[in-house]
């Protein structure tokens, strides 16, 4: 809104792993990022905390959005998987968490996972989060 956007996707992992990633522009009237704020009251996430959100064995996705009233969002969204928690990490930098929410939708395969959001912004600038676990078969229908 009201300018040029960027955004930068980049591959961090030392041993070159590949990544795959997509981004999709959405001009419908019933957007999911509407749609998920209106069904679930968000979660607070303090500046400088981090909130840790434990998973069902058969949830395949997590609908994933942070807002702000408006200042930055300066965040971190970490997928633990399994019993000695190897982690994703993708790191979120919005300049308006109102306006450039961030909004994804994360593969959760296997089991014992566990969603954890951390705002690394400072203690004055709080985040909502929303998470939706759901899966594969309800993503798609």
């Amino acid at each position: 809104p009201g300018g040029s956007n960027a955004l930068a996707i980049r591959n961090t992992d030392p041993s070159g792993i590949p990544l795959s990633a997509s981004v999709e522009l959405n001009l419908e009237e019933n957007d999911p990022i509407t749609n998920l704020s209106d069904l679930r009251d968000p979660m607070i996430v303090a500046g400088e905390s981090t909130e840790t959100f434990p998973l069902a064995t058969d949830v395949s996705i997590v609908k994933v959005l942070l807002k702000t009233d408006g200042p930055l969002i300066n965040a971190r969204v970490e997928l633990l998987q399994g019993p000695n928690f190897s982690k994703q990490c993708i790191d979120i930098y919005s300049e308006d968490g109102n306006l450039r929410p961030f909004y994804a939708l994360i593969e959760t395969p296997g089991s014992a996972n566990k969603i954890k959001i951390i705002n690394k912004a400072p203690i004055e600038y709080p985040l909502y989060a929303v998470l939706e676990p759901c899966s594969f078969e309800e993503y798609i229908l």
